[in-house]
């Protein structure tokens, strides 16, 4: 059987960054042969918590990052490697005079 690419979301926000985060973790979390009730449960987080990472639906912390990672035997720069690109700069002037 064919193994299917994942197509990452593109896109800069959040929301997007968000997602490719949980089409990360789910590809890693199947590769190891987990569930989500079972991964859930060796981290010590709810099932429902897992699918809400895993659809984009949810922000995990940094320390629910580095659990991941260690339990999925992923580097964490994996994780954390998400190409973004950088906020365009404005061109208005800032809202804020600076004292002189």
């Amino acid at each position: 059987m064919a193994r299917r690419q994942v197509e990452y979301p593109k896109g800069n926000d959040i929301q997007d960054v968000c997602r490719r985060f949980g089409l990360h973790l789910k590809t890693s979390r199947r590769r190891m042969g987990y569930t989500q009730e079972q991964l859930a449960e060796r981290l010590d987080l709810s099932a429902n918590f897992i699918a809400h990472l895993e659809r984009g639906s949810r922000k995990p912390s940094l320390d629910t990052i580095v659990s991941l990672s260690r339990f999925l035997e992923v580097p964490l720069e994996s994780f954390l490697k998400i190409d973004v690109a950088p906020a365009p700069v404005s061109k208005e002037k800032p809202l804020v005079r600076r004292a002189s």
